[in-house]
């Protein structure tokens, strides 16, 4: 997916650098905004899933360490 998203933006850098571009202009502005915003996102969410990976590990931890302590009283 990273790899269309960064094929797509090299696509409309080439485009923008035409000079034929000038009746598209807006809209290959547009969807270069829109791509940005996409990877952005996508981004985002995988720093989110790492961070939950790293808690969960912990939270699990933390879990088992509680029930083995209940279960020795």
């Amino acid at each position: 997916m990273f790899q269309a998203l960064e094929d797509n933006q090299v696509q409309l850098s080439t485009m923008k650098a035409s000079r034929f571009v000038k009746a598209f202009e807006m809209e290959v502005d547009r969807w270069e905004r829109t791509l940005s915003h996409i990877l952005e996102v996508v981004e985002i969410l995988l720093t989110v899933q790492r961070q939950w990976m790293y808690l969960e590990v912990s939270l699990r931890s933390t879990l088992d360490i509680r029930r083995r302590y209940l279960l020795e009283i």
